[in-house]
């Protein structure tokens, strides 16, 4: 009697899983569609080996992390480093351009890789701020995956502003980066698409805001918003100018966000690792990082895939806390060589 009471219960949860799975709301939260796997849990810290500078690779590993960025030493001397520059240019012709209102994306930088030794071979992306130090973006703006090993000739980030030539922008070099060790390119999306850059010296960044993330024990379902919001510098403003806007929640997983546009609006080529905000209690806050916009499509049917933040909190957390110590950032150095220190104009 008491085996076919048993057989009876795990048929009537195993019906209810399968209504719960076909039913709003609960099928969007059930996470049916994307997983990313993240760390399991906070990890415990670790101390410096005695006389050390830096960890090895083998106890960043341990924790899914890996150095993918420290500035070079030639670097020491900002002079050696002709792209701190801005390419000021004529500012665009009035109308040409409808720019978001920057209040709306607290934290928000531009974060260029450069690529070759006078600094016109470059990548784009986007980054957050999420404390002093801290900047959080996806590794594939960090890495190259199509070439493994590479490394960034150097890093800078780009203070907000709707003209990223314009005068006023501050250039912030990239003291150091880490990377999840996990991170790979599947399909249209990447998987650990998440890194940290340190910088060191913030006194160029007094009105960058430090971004309010997504609260761990948020339980987000589709029906709960009805729009996210990003920005970004990417090729839907020439790389330059900031463009952004309402997008739609498509899907909603435990690990990872698909959103669609809004009125052509939408991250595209060069927002990758731009910070994706909803509004809690009316406040923006950052629930994910762009990791990939699905580029095959026409450009008013493009979704994109970004990582959530709660499924990745964890991972910043620990790296964070373990790779900065007494002001400087002690996860190097990376491994791999350096782009050819290819001569461009």
């Amino acid at each position: 009697m008491r085996f076919v009471l048993i057989l009876l219960l795990l048929v009537l949860a195993a019906a209810s899983g399968v209504f719960a799975a076909r039913t709003e709301p609960y099928a969007s939260w059930i996470d049916q569609v994307f997983s990313l796997a993240g760390a399991p849990g906070p990890k415990p810290a670790i101390a410096l080996p005695a006389g050390s500078a830096d960890y090895a690779a083998e106890t960043l590993a341990a924790l899914d992390m890996r150095t993918c960025f420290d500035a070079a030493t030639s670097f020491a001397d900002n002079s050696e480093r002709p792209w701190l520059v801005r390419d000021t240019r004529l500012p665009p012709p009035p109308g040409a351009w409808t720019f978001p209102d920057l209040n709306d994306y607290p934290g928000l930088v531009k974060l260029e890789q450069i690529k070759s030794s006078l600094g016109s071979s470059r990548e784009h992306c986007g980054a957050a701020r999420i404390s002093d130090h801290w900047f959080m973006t996806a590794s594939h703006c960090i890495l190259n995956h199509q070439v493994p090993g590479a490394r960034a000739t150097d890093l800078i980030l780009i203070t907000p502003d709707t003209d990223a030539f314009s005068e006023t922008v501050q250039t912030v070099p990239v003291d150091g980066a880490v990377c999840h060790l996990d991170f790979g390119m599947d399909q249209w999306r990447f998987s650990n698409d998440i890194a940290l850059m340190y910088v060191a010296d913030i006194s160029a960044l007094d009105d960058v805001a430090v971004a309010a993330l997504e609260p761990r024990g948020l339980d987000l379902r589709r029906g709960d918003l009805s729009a996210f919001h990003i920005a970004g510098w990417g090729s839907n403003g020439d790389f330059r100018f900031l463009q952004g806007g309402e997008v739609a929640p498509e899907r909603v997983g435990q690990s990872v966000l698909v959103t669609s546009r809004i009125n052509g609006n939408g991250p595209d080529v060069g927002d990758s690792g731009s910070p994706l905000y909803s509004r809690i209690d009316g406040q923006p806050v950052v629930m994910g990082v762009l990791s990939n916009v699905r580029s095959q499509v026409p450009r008013e049917l493009r979704s994109a895939a970004f990582v959530r933040v709660k499924g990745v909190r964890d991972w910043l957390d620990t790296a964070m806390a373990l790779c900065a110590q007494n002001g400087e950032f002690v996860c190097g150095s990376a491994q791999g060589p350096r782009p050819a220190q290819t001569q461009r104009d």
